[in-house]
């Protein structure tokens, strides 16, 4: 193949997975819709991965390199066809080794100045990767601090409604100052709430400024230091609250990972939306 057929292939690809998109995300959406879909997709994704790799991997490999690629490749695209030609079913992984390896084989063929022309698309396709991945990041990093900061400061304004309200509540003639400050301080699911998530939030940015590695142990070691799941249950407003304070852990697993995910410039977006709403209720 030349640099062209390899390139119009490659946009082929492109191509497919753009139409098969469209279709899937009408108003019908079906099963057999989405599987068309994310065939098409991992097509297109098998292509592009093998171009990117060919580049920072296999343009600088000799000739004996080269051959023992090819060997390799040359083995996966020929058992793929021959299970095809049987009929047998294929899925998506096997489809994607065979696109990567078709690839591949074509673009390490290639020589002078073909090369050169696929080594300048590879570098322009990556750039394009790179902004419209950026683009996903920042869509999804807006969409993760609002829905944390309405989570947050709906909490936050509810315990605090609840507790100002409680102070209009009367006591029998004789209720002792001590009963009455308890009565005040009772512990709300929203107030459990609003502590676990905030804790979360402050713990992600915490680790991940010391470029600790996320996994499993970090976050419950982490939450070891939410106080309130020590707290006796005459504490809690009632059984809701008394509840969340000792099964919290997988909310706020969940907003740490959320936050510890966050790009640095939506952290700090996060730690000003949420200071300028807690300030304001204040």
């Amino acid at each position: 193949m030349t640099y062209k057929d390899i390139r119009r292939e490659i946009e082929l690809y492109e191509k497919k997975e753009n139409e098969a998109f469209m279709i899937y995300g009408d108003n019908a959406q079906t099963e057999e819709k989405k599987l068309l879909f994310l065939k098409a997709k991992n097509r297109k994704d098998a292509a592009i991965a093998a171009l990117f790799d060919f580049c920072k991997l296999y343009r600088y490999n000799n000739q004996e390199e080269d051959k023992e690629v090819k060997k390799y490749f040359l083995k996966t695209v020929e058992d793929y066809e021959k299970a095809e030609s049987k009929k047998e079913k294929l899925d998506l992984k096997e489809e994607f080794n065979y696109i990567y390896g078709k690839t591949l084989l074509s673009v390490l063929s290639l020589e002078g100045k073909d090369k050169l022309k696929l080594i300048k698309f590879s570098e322009e396709k990556r750039r394009q990767h790179l902004l419209i991945d950026k683009i996903k990041r920042n869509r999804r990093d807006s969409k993760s601090i609002n829905s944390l900061v309405k989570n947050v400061t709906s909490n936050y304004e509810k315990y605090q409604s609840d507790k100002k309200s409680r102070k209009q509540d009367y006591f029998h003639v004789g209720t002792s100052k001590e009963d009455k400050e308890a009565y005040y301080n009772l512990i709300t699911k929203e107030e459990v709430m609003y502590f676990l998530l905030l804790g979360a939030i402050k713990d992600a940015i915490s680790y991940k400024k010391e470029k600790f590695i996320l996994n499993k142990e970090l976050i419950l070691g982490a939450f070891k230091g939410f106080n309130m799941q020590n707290e006796k249950e005459d504490r809690f407003f009632d059984e809701d609250a008394y509840f969340l304070s000792r099964n919290g852990f997988d909310t706020y697993e969940s907003t740490f990972e959320r936050v510890y995910d966050l790009s640095s410039e939506y952290e700090e977006k996060l730690i000003k939306k949420l200071n300028n709403k807690i300030k304001k209720e204040q």
